[in-house]
């Protein structure tokens, strides 16, 4: 009979040991200490992004995500994205960061993973005091918005914001010499009567059903721009190599280089 108890006594030991075992270990790295937390709203009503500075506050729903216990999904084609979709911000201690998106019982990672997450975010949209918020206009402004927007059969428009108009400088134009992998040389040229002035900064763009819209770089990729100007005299011309890696593998389709309002199409 003793021995009977015992066996039963460390069965219910070892299934609370699993127990405390369970969650994640996605955010173990999140330094609020050394940063502020941002929390991210978007559906077809409004969008925001505001702050919290709180180091408790932080630590609490550090806590809270950490006690989720998380699937990750091997195989996504079949997830489909919906509305609303929240998300987060923080710091981290490798210096990289923690972007997470949340939709449809999907939590989306800045390495590309997929993870089942069984929780409730609008306790945390209604239940603390986001400051500084600021709008978002399209999910494309979400943490991990590259994989929110974009699936196995190309760019979601639904989740995209169309490309603000733009008159292009006259008498400057910019065009594509060459491709190579994920490197686009362009010739700006400069017939404008003036001397133009650039910087390194570029956005891509995509056409979808005959309209242009923002798409969001690859959160996986490191990338930046170098904060330099450079100037292009009258009646001269410069080329330049477009690294376009940060937007990750473009479905195919068409696509523009914006640059200080000059474009160049190009399709992959």
């Amino acid at each position: 009979m003793k021995k009977a108890i015992v066996f039963i006594l460390c069965v219910f030991m070892s299934l609370g040991l699993f127990a405390c075992k369970a969650g994640n270990d996605m955010f173990k790295a999140a330094s609020p200490e050394t940063s502020v937390l941002s929390f991210y709203y978007y559906d077809d009503l409004e969008g925001w992004t505001g702050w919290i500075y709180s180091i408790p506050d932080q630590q609490e729903i550090i806590e809270m995500l950490s006690d989720v216990a998380a699937k990750k999904v091997e195989d996504i084609s079949d997830i489909e994205v919906t509305l609303p979709i929240y998300g987060l911000e923080m710091g981290s201690d490798d210096g990289m960061g923690i972007l997470a998106s949340w939709s449809n019982g999907y939590l989306y990672l800045r390495d590309g993973s997929v993870y089942e997450f069984d929780f409730d975010f609008e306790k945390l949209k209604v239940g603390y005091n986001w400051e500084n918020r600021s709008e978002i206009i399209s999910a494309s402004g979400m943490p991990c918005g590259y994989y929110l927007t974009k699936n196995q059969n190309g760019w979601n428009k639904q989740l995209l914001s169309e490309s603000k108009e733009f008159d292009e400088p006259k008498g400057l134009t910019m065009e594509i010499m060459s491709i190579k992998e994920d490197v686009i040389k362009v010739q700006i040229s400069n017939g404008s009567g003036k001397s133009f002035v650039y910087g390194t900064s570029f956005a891509v763009q995509a056409k979808i059903d005959g309209v242009w819209y923002d798409i969001p770089a690859e959160p996986s990729n490191n990338w930046g721009f170098t904060s330099i100007a450079m100037e292009l005299a009258d009646g001269g011309t410069a080329n330049e190599d477009i690294y376009i890696k940060m937007y990750g593998e473009l479905p195919k389709g068409e696509y523009r280089i914006v640059k200080e309002n000059l474009t160049a199409q190009f399709t992959k």
